[in-house]
């Protein structure tokens, strides 16, 4: 048992410091889903979770906040994320932005490195990201997919009446040095976002 200890590192291992470390709460639980670190901020709170992404069938690292944006604003960023290029190869999220109503903005467009694109539903949103601190914490992740104004993983997922600002990795993190710049980028965003006007209000989930 020790042995497999040293081999493979429990999230556990790595959350419950983090949450030390930053004041935060871990929340043990019975599996990867329902463990989790809460983080109260002023006005909101952001989770530390994992997330399992119907679209792509990974698991993934989350951080989130419940919040309501302006004018049932949304934003999708995917930077490099798993299987994303085979949908960009067959035009999906091409079909996915006429349907919706949405305008798609290459992530060169917005010095962001890496392939893949912003799709929101009006132009204005992408001042969020204007912010150069902002698209230098953008730039610390290799994979990332960033979700403002729906809950689930995709612009074509089933949404829900909940809306919050998600941020996901592949793979359940436990290096505590990439947990920390997860979390400091998603406080980058919010802030950016409410800047940007984009942010009615804030929901608070800590039980």
């Amino acid at each position: 048992m020790r042995f497999l200890r040293k081999l493979f590192t429990r999230k556990s291992d790595a959350w419950r410091p983090l949450a030390e470390a930053l004041e935060g709460r871990f929340v043990e639980g019975d599996s990867w889903k329902s463990a989790r670190v809460e983080f109260e901020h002023p006005g909101y709170v952001a989770l530390l979770t994992a997330r399992h992404d119907v679209d792509t069938n990974y698991w993934a690292t989350c951080v989130c906040a419940e919040m309501r944006t302006h004018g049932d604003a949304r934003v999708c960023l995917m930077k490099n994320w798993p299987t994303a290029s085979l949908f960009e190869a067959m035009g999906v999220f091409d079909i996915i932005a006429a349907m919706a109503g949405m305008t798609k903005t290459p992530l060169a467009d917005l010095q962001i490195d890496g392939n893949g694109f912003v799709l929101t539903n009006t132009v204005d949103e992408v001042r969020l990201f204007e912010l150069d601190s902002l698209l230098a914490a953008i730039g610390k992740q290799d994979k990332l997919l960033l979700m403002l104004g729906e809950q689930r993983g995709f612009p074509f997922s089933d949404t829900t009446d909940q809306s919050e600002l998600a941020l996901l990795v592949p793979r359940i993190i436990t290096d505590v040095d990439r947990l920390r710049s997860l979390l400091e980028l998603h406080t980058a965003l919010v802030e950016s976002a409410v800047t940007a006007g984009i942010v009615r209000d804030f929901g608070r989930r800590i039980e």
